[in-house]
């Protein structure tokens, strides 16, 4: 990645090199961003996404804003000695832990995991049904696609709002006989 051409924080000797952002035209909500710059600067620029402020950079021949959630956010800054320039990272766990990332053949199997892990224990989950997991996700709206800055090209990334059980059972209704025919499959 060309670090000079990332874009600039405003006011500062700091720049974007990663960032996971709800969508929104003007501003973004943060998920997870990861700054460099200027050691004390990088330092208060996190400490400004932590604190609910907003932090506005260079986009091209325009300017944009993120903002923070209204949840507790995490920074780690580690310094590059001797250089007084420091990485610094902004995330939320509350978000970050929803968060299905990676090129579009292995969303199914990513998300399939927080499927699993939140409702294993009250339905019978195998990974063949994680593409039709994932497409109802998307469907019904439960899957809400990010923007990104700095990720591998091609790579998407969603943040996975799961439904309720029985709003989730309601929805697999239907698909009924297709996880029978898999199961089936499987079986032979």
């Amino acid at each position: 990645m060309n670090i000079t051409a990332s874009p600039h924080i405003i006011g500062t000797n700091v720049k974007l090199v990663q960032a996971i952002c709800m969508n929104s035209r003007h501003s973004a909500q943060v998920i997870k961003a990861v700054f460099i710059g200027v050691a004390e600067e990088v330092k208060a620029v996190c400490a400004d996404l932590v604190c609910k402020k907003t932090v506005s950079f260079t986009a091209g021949d325009s300017v944009k804003s993120f903002y923070a959630p209204h949840m507790p956010g995490k920074t780690i800054t580690r310094q590059l000695a001797p250089t007084g320039y420091a990485v610094g990272l902004v995330y939320y766990p509350g978000l970050l832990g929803k968060v299905v990332c990676g090129q579009p053949e292995e969303l199914a199997a990513r998300a399939f995991r927080l499927f699993r892990k939140e409702f294993g224990q009250s339905l019978p989950l195998i990974e063949e049904f994680a593409p039709i997991l994932w497409n109802m996700a998307k469907d019904y709206g439960y899957a809400d696609k990010l923007r990104i800055f700095g990720l591998e090209p091609g790579e998407e990334v969603y943040t996975l709002n799961l439904p309720s059980i029985d709003t989730l059972e309601e929805l697999l209704m239907p698909e009924i006989p297709r996880f029978i025919d898999i199961a089936a499959e499987l079986a032979a």
